[in-house]
């Protein structure tokens, strides 16, 4: 029994499908509700028909000398999509402002009269809920992107999270039969009803609803709700989530169980846990692309000289942008778009998508190759060597080429299992490269030659990414929609949401080019070769950084989801706590060591490059320890704030690299991309903490991060009492293994990684054992 003993109000919410006996179950709970003690209030939210809304409307009919519409009797001859008139609307304006007044209307409910009902210590029954809006919205405004406007993201923001929720659910084949049944004017076909119910439980999984099987007695499905409402209550949680009790969370379709979701209790490092060790999986695969594409680069650098070198990675600079401008975001619209409609089996708008995609980057890709053959002249004109310029018309043909690659391979992950994304991805790509170097060296082979291997080398990889991705789909069966269906290109839809995202990859291409536009400009192709040399080393930073954001998203985004504040701010701080401990040994040996590992890997011509080698670390380990603040802006939807400090970096590097590099050359250059890189992260950083729950440095964080600067304080004062490296290198290695085990417990390396108290000595050491 569940007694008014509290001194807030009580909010439930019951959803479901047409016809599943919600109104009953209302009635029922109120009145269990009375007998508990409680005052309740029902409140009844279908997106667009509140009362509140239709007495506006019928107001605003008699205004205008109108009569109310009276209630239909009878059964309608023809199907219609409920709300049928608000689906049908022909006008893009009429839809947008009924969908504003709809939006507007649930946030007035849902915000501020259900938080002050609750208040007041009433219990707010709600009869349709979120849920409900949502499946609404999805299904008879599948092209508005209803759930992308700022209206509904408040919406999903700030109303206020019931204290237990329920999902009714039955078989769409009786949803039809009730509703002829009941006679009622409106009614819809049985695969818009199924296609609800498959919304139903997709949502209900995802914001943590429990689901009911309602074909069972009126008696039945109301003990089920008050056993639900009382096992919520009992945890004291104040969720969406009600009790898991295998004999209600069931399929009405099939009758089997639908599993609960699964998830920690607010706050719990488990997730993160789970994100750590997943993360620890891809890694594997990254190491090895790493590994070979670091020996492609040490053999090029070696076997070319260095103002070739310079020329190649000039070219190479300019080429990467070009492939970045060319593909518009697309991958990360293809990404999410291409995934939600083959789930829901639309396939003429995944196929639309797909076409759109892959058409508008191999149109722009052609032209922006095309243009720049047409500029040679011009081009040979400004720029001071004449073989940068001849490299970059055979590079060029990487624009359409890379741009396309990382189509394919976002497809290919949509599609494609694990295995075949690992080779690809992690082998083939660096294998080619590799084979292209080691070619042009045993037939000694000019850059010239270099340059038109790689673009071979990615003509290969188009084409087995081509044929991997149509064996994909024709072996899930997928081409015979293709040939049987009309596309349906959602022009709006993709590049309305791609365009926004792109800025962040397209910063992060010009910070690069431009510093190397300039050193070419300002200096010579030498110059450059040292800055792209440092650079590809200083990059070994971001490895962990850059392989963590592949499970990041997804776990930060279904927490944000959840509402679960507490989780995701442990899931960010503790993700970066690794990031930092597991990346400080690559960082301390190119601060530190900077100068013999240049000398080592790439010969006495770039001794100079040790000094930016550490410079350009620096930056890229504050960019990886301060964790993933600019995916974690992403999940909070804060798109334009994301655009606009990408635009405030891109001027204030710009602003260094015109000051720094004519006057201090290279070492200008590395100081302002660092400069820039620290900048644009320290501006995430206030983003996250003034417009999201993540807040600033928690205490236990702060104690990490002052542990991190204490041992670069004390390998800074032995690096300046020896240079040696029989100091050095032990130094590094002391202060990188110590760092975990001071760090043990903030890090949970006990419950994160438990077989390293299987490892001798090392789970001693770290505290597992």
């Amino acid at each position: 029994m569940i007694e008014k003993t509290r001194r807030r109000g009580l909010v439930v919410a019951l959803s479901g499908v047409d016809c599943a006996g919600k109104s009953t179950q209302r009635d029922r709970l109120m009145e269990a509700l009375r007998g508990w003690g409680h005052t309740p209030v029902s409140l009844y939210t279908r997106a667009g028909y509140t009362p509140g809304l239709r007495a506006i409307k019928n107001g605003l009919r008699r205004l205008r000398g109108e009569k109310s519409r009276p209630e239909r009797e009878g059964v309608s001859e023809a199907p219609s999509l409920y709300p049928r008139r608000a689906a049908n609307l022909p006008k893009p304006l009429a839809r947008k402002l009924w969908l504003i007044a709809a939006l507007l209307d649930l946030l007035l409910q849902h915000c501020l009269w259900v938080r002050w009902m609750r208040a007041r210590g009433r219990a707010v029954v709600c009869n349709r809920h979120l849920l409900d809006a949502l499946v609404d919205f999805r299904v008879n405004f599948p092209d508005d992107r209803v759930e992308e406007r700022l209206l509904c993201r408040l919406l999903l923001r700030f109303a206020v999270r019931p204290d237990a929720a329920f999902c009714l659910l039955i078989p769409a084949e009786l949803t039809l039969a009730r509703a002829r049944e009941k006679a009622r004017f409106h009614w819809e076909t049985l695969e818009v009803l199924e296609r609800r119910r498959r919304e139903y439980v997709a949502l209900a999984r995802e914001l943590g609803v429990q689901t009911i099987d309602a074909t069972r007695s009126i008696e039945e499905v109301a003990l089920s709700i008050r056993r639900g409402l009382e096992d919520t209550l009992a945890t004291g949680s104040s969720s969406t989530t009600g009790c898991s009790d295998p004999t209600t969370v069931t399929n009405a379709m099939t009758t089997e169980e639908i599993e609960p979701p699964k998830r920690p209790m607010s706050g719990s490092p488990a997730g993160a846990r789970g994100f750590i060790r997943g993360s620890g999986l891809f890694l594997v695969g990254r190491l090895i692309a790493v590994i070979v594409n670091f020996a492609v680069v040490v053999l090029a650098v070696r076997y070319l000289s260095k103002v070739d070198y310079g020329a190649l990675g000039w070219a190479q600079s300019i080429a990467g942008t070009g492939a970045s401008l060319v593909l518009l975001g697309l991958n990360r619209g293809v990404s999410r778009f291409t995934a939600i409609h083959h789930e829901r089996e639309e396939y003429g708008p995944m196929f639309g998508t797909m076409a759109l995609a892959l058409g508008t980057v191999t149109g722009l890709g052609i032209v922006v190759a095309l243009a720049a053959l047409g500029l040679r002249d011009l081009l040979e004109h400004h720029v001071s060597s004449d073989l940068s310029v001849g490299l970059l018309m055979v590079l060029i043909a990487l624009v359409p080429l890379d741009a396309l690659d990382a189509l394919f391979e976002t497809l290919m992950a949509v599609f494609a299992k694990v295995r075949a994304i690992f080779f690809r991805r992690y082998v083939l790509a660096p294998l080619l490269k590799l084979v292209a170097v080691l070619l042009v060296m045993a037939f000694q082979g000019s850059v010239t030659m270099l340059a038109m291997a790689y673009v071979v080398a990615g003509l290969i990889g188009i084409t087995l990414y081509v044929l991997m991705l149509w064996r994909v789909l024709a072996e899930q069966g997928l081409l015979a929609h293709l040939r049987s269906q009309r596309l349906v290109l959602p022009v709006r839809t993709l590049f309305g949401f791609s365009l926004p995202v792109m800025s962040t990859d397209l910063i992060q291409n010009l910070e690069v080019t431009m510093v190397v536009v300039l050193l070419e400009r300002f200096r010579d192709t030498a110059a450059v070769a040292e800055f792209k040399v440092a650079l590809g080393v200083s990059v070994l930073c971001l490895l962990v950084f850059q392989n963590s954001k592949i499970l990041f998203k997804p776990y930060a985004s279904r927490l944000y989801a959840r509402g679960d504040d507490a989780g995701l701010g442990d899931l960010y701080w503790r993700s970066a706590a690794w990031i930092t401990i597991v990346s400080f040994p690559v960082f301390a040996v190119c601060v530190f060591l900077g100068e013999p590992l240049m000398v080592r890997l790439y010969d006495h011509d770039y001794t100079g490059a040790g000094v930016l080698l550490a410079i350009l670390a620096t930056g890229k380990y504050v960019n990886a320890a301060l964790g993933m603040n600019t995916y974690t802006l992403q999940v909070h939807a804060r798109v334009w704030l994301i655009v606009s400090i990408n635009v405030a970096t891109l001027v204030v590097g710009l602003g260094l690299c015109l000051l720094l590099i004519p006057r201090h050359g290279v070492l200008g250059g590395a100081i302002a991309t660092s400069a820039a890189v620290v900048f644009r992260n320290a501006m995430n950083q206030a983003a996250l903490a003034r417009t999201t729950s993540i807040g600033f440095f928690p205490r236990q964080a702060q104690q990490l991060y002052g542990s991190v600067l204490a041992g670069v304080a004390v390998l800074a004062v032995v690096r300046l009492a020896s240079d040696s490296l029989f100091v050095l290198v032990p130094a590094v290695a002391i202060v990188s293994a110590l760092l975990p085990r001071i760090n043990r417990r903030y890090l949970d390396i006990a419950n994160t990684f438990p077989e390293l108290a299987r490892v001798p000595l090392v789970g001693r050491f770290l505290g597992v054992a």
